[in-house]
């Protein structure tokens, strides 16, 4: 685990009161045709052993049967809250499910995704912990359709604390997670919603909560797995197997987020300090960038502006960089396969966990 220090030239974490001993929480869901998900997910929340919940579930103007099943669904429990709107997209959906939520902490729950039943149990049980924590999060899984482990739980190292100095030296971005590992507290999500909804359609509202939160409050982690994150095959991210299109999706929801992130930065910190943040800064951003450059063929102009030499220069040293200047060096095809097999979900990266877990307990 990861623990960050200090903080960000003179910037403190906001003060938060201590949680009341059984606090709402709220479950925020945005649904755009994923009908044939719902029932599960709801079932999942229904599932826990927290039970002083409240699912709010916004449909963003859905064209499949989620109307019928929500309406459905709304008369088995009167925890569950269904709103209807137009289509506006991810954010447009949070923000209005948002605005009726009564909960002193709100969690994000994705449609096709599923809580385990002790999600909020456990979130609820950290915050109280830790006072100064306004924002948790978890690993997660990578799962199937029908709910089947494929992965290895993620991310392996977890940061806690004030990050707000880490999140400088990476360009303010967050870490890897998704968006069903992450609880606010009230007091931090009414500083960041509602959140901005051009460019936020489809989704990386996930990172720009991270990344802002990083600079308003501490955060806290819990190193149990506690979300399915299921791949489907509609995923706005995320797939056995990576692909052009989809990594060209990350590095541009990336792009926005760090958009976003540096104007947050400059309004509390000052413009000096968001002048000094750089893109390049973010391992991830460059990564992304290094498996575009392999997945669409090595182009001899590299991508995005960047040529592999110095793509190369630029990861950070360590073994990674050994693998991606061994992955550049293979032949096109060959690069592109191996990467696939070392970068999407499989389930002999859940048992390979597991054993270097074993190996250092030992």
């Amino acid at each position: 685990m990861i623990r960050g220090e200090g903080g960000a030239l003179g910037a403190v974490p906001m003060h938060l009161e201590r949680l009341p001993v059984t606090p709402l929480v709220s479950v925020v869901v945005a649904n755009h045709n994923y009908g044939r998900f719902l029932q599960e997910m709801v079932e999942s929340v229904l599932a826990q052993s927290y039970p002083h919940f409240e699912l709010i579930v916004c449909d963003d103007g859905s064209t499949d049967d989620s109307h019928a099943v929500l309406r459905s669904l709304r008369q088995r429990d009167d925890r569950i809250v269904v709103l209807e709107k137009q289509n506006g997209g991810q954010a447009s959906a949070w923000n209005t499910a948002y605005r009726h939520a009564q909960g002193a902490i709100v969690s994000l729950l994705d449609p096709d995704d599923l809580f385990l039943p002790q999600k909020l149990e456990r979130v609820v049980a950290a915050f109280q912990a830790n006072p100064k924590a306004g924002l948790i999060y978890h690993r997660w899984v990578a799962a199937t359709a029908g709910g089947r482990v494929i992965g290895a739980p993620f991310p392996g190292d977890l940061e806690t604390g004030w990050l707000a100095n880490a999140a400088l030296d990476r360009a303010a971005l967050g870490g890897n997670t998704v968006t069903s590992v992450l609880s606010l507290r009230r007091e931090v999500a009414n500083l960041l919603f509602p959140l901005p909804e051009a460019g936020f359609e489809r989704g990386f509202g996930d990172g720009y909560l991270q990344a802002l939160a990083q600079f308003v409050t501490e955060i806290d982690a819990l190193g149990d797995t506690l979300t399915l994150y299921r791949i489907h095959g509609d995923n706005d991210s995320g797939s056995l197997r990576p692909t052009a299109p989809g990594i060209t999706r990350q590095i541009e929801g990336r792009r926005l987020v760090y958009r976003h992130a540096r104007a947050f930065v400059a309004e509390r910190l000052g413009h000096d300090v968001a002048a000094g943040l750089r893109l390049e800064a973010n391992a991830g951003y460059l990564e992304h960038l290094a498996a575009l450059y392999l997945l669409a063929g090595k182009p001899r102009d590299g991508v995005y502006g960047w040529r592999a030499v110095d793509l190369l220069q630029a990861l950070p040293p360590g073994p990674r960089r050994l693998v991606w200047r061994m992955l550049f060096a293979l032949p096109a095809r060959c690069a592109q396969a191996t990467f696939s097999r070392w970068w999407g979900h499989a389930p002999w990266k859940r048992h390979a966990r597991a054993l270097t877990r074993w190996l250092r307990l030992r």
